[in-house]
């Protein structure tokens, strides 16, 4: 609509066809679509290319291949970096598998900014989020009976589509590459919040998007038992070792980064009942995460493992 802020918006993608088919259809069909969507590529090959090609993507997706598998951390950081130098005045990230389940969901955000970008410290919007406990260094849930109207938030997270006011990434720069993976969306907002920008969410579209998964049984699940799956392991490495390193570096607080590494001991101890083999290679890799973020060996350095491969531990 004329005279509203540009929104650009992209998709980082690793070697996923089917996620990015779905995240790219689900932007282009929009109410409110973005100005224009852009392909970050971590991959390699021709797979983000084909699935460009195959949705009549050519001349309307912008692409840009990496030359390497950066992680969502590395692959947001290019692809703000290269909005922020077109222009955009905000920006929404999105990796391939967090897409936009509801027609809707753009246009509700876009008149959020029109209502409330001209409040200079606004610095993002997105469906919802969570506030953030700094005694205990952990987020909270926003109650229910919150959500309505415009709602302070303090963090939200990739797969919430934060769109990030151009300023924000030009005073507190992009997402940090050498976290590769994990927690890396919670650490930015924290940052943002030390800097003293604020985000908003639309309260009631967070209660809209509520009731409908609760209809539609989308987060139900059994019993949780995610400590007998490979990935959990690789996965959990990242978040103790991101979070202790971006405490102690960024955020001033050593004494969150020796509670974060107590609680990484619990999960050792409690990934036992997922079996020997998994207890001992989950242990070993939350020992090896605190370790590695006190010396500060950061970026890839545990492999993932796709889901598509994840095992359960006997």
């Amino acid at each position: 609509m004329s005279g509203d802020p540009s929104v650009g918006a992209f998709v980082v993608t690793w070697n996923r066809p089917e996620p990015l088919r779905r995240s790219l259809e689900g932007l282009l069909r929009q109410t409110w679509p973005p100005d224009a969507i852009f392909v970050v590529d971590n991959g390699d090959g021709d797979v983000a290319r084909n699935v460009i090609r195959d949705i009549g993507g050519d001349g309307q997706i912008a692409y840009r291949r990496t030359g390497t598998n950066l992680g969502p951390a590395g692959g947001i950081a290019v692809g703000m970096r290269w909005l922020a130098e077109l222009g955009f005045e905000w920006i929404l990230v999105n990796d391939d598998d967090n897409w936009l389940w509801r027609d809707d969901i753009l246009a509700r955000l876009r008149a959020l900014i029109r209502r409330h970008g001209h409040d200079a410290r606004v610095g993002a919007v997105a469906r919802s989020g969570f506030r953030w406990d700094p005694r205990r260094g952990c987020l909270l849930a926003v109650p229910e009976r919150e959500l309505h109207g415009e709602v302070l938030i303090e963090v939200t997270c990739g797969d919430l589509h934060p769109i990030f006011r151009r300023e924000v990434i030009e005073t507190v720069g992009p997402f940090r590459e050498d976290l590769f993976f994990g927690r890396d969306d919670e650490l930015y907002c924290l940052r943002m919040l030390q800097s003293g920008w604020s985000i908003l969410a639309d309260g009631d579209l967070w209660a809209e998007l509520n009731a409908l998964k609760a209809r539609r049984g989308i987060g139900r699940r059994g019993p949780v038992r995610r400590h007998l799956h490979r990935s959990e392991a690789w996965r959990a490495y990242y978040s103790t070792r991101n979070y202790i390193a971006e405490m102690r570096r960024a955020l001033d607080r050593p004494d969150l980064a020796r509670r974060e590494a107590a609680r990484a001991a619990g999960r050792a101890a409690a990934a036992w009942l997922g079996g020997p083999r998994y207890g001992a290679e989950f242990t070993r890799l939350q020992a090896r995460a605190v370790l590695d973020a006190y010396r500060g060996r950061l970026g890839l350095t545990v492999t993932p493992v796709p889901k598509d491969r994840d095992a359960t531990a006997s």
